[in-house]
């Protein structure tokens, strides 16, 4: 992989940054067609011990089963990552804001 310029980077993060808001409201669907691919690579596993003579489909069928649940857990850690940051932010705006206001009063009462 080649080296990026800075542009190119800064292009990228803001695409990111503009998926991100359609991404944390499809989160709970992510969560659950996470759970389902769970589900389904146990069965997968379960069937492929059982039928090991056919294996060549089914081994095929869980790697790419396991690199799909990989892909959607590592974007559901990103979505819930961005959004503790954004309620941490969001928490310390609002406390400045009223230590901001808590000094504006003392201000006006002359302390």
């Amino acid at each position: 992989m080649g080296e990026r310029t800075a542009e190119e980077v800064a292009d990228w993060i803001t695409f990111v940054q503009m998926l991100i808001p359609e991404g944390l409201e499809c989160l709970e669907n992510l969560e659950e067609s996470a759970e389902i691919l769970r589900d389904n690579l146990s069965t997968l596993k379960g069937g492929y011990s059982l039928f090991y003579g056919l294996g060549g489909n089914v081994k095929a069928k869980i790697l790419y089963t396991e690199a799909k649940l990989k892909r959607i857990e590592g974007l559901i850690t990103l979505l819930k990552s961005y959004q503790e940051s954004e309620e941490l932010l969001a928490k310390k705006k609002e406390e400045e804001e009223s230590e901001q206001r808590n000094k504006d009063v003392l201000k006006k009462l002359g302390f």
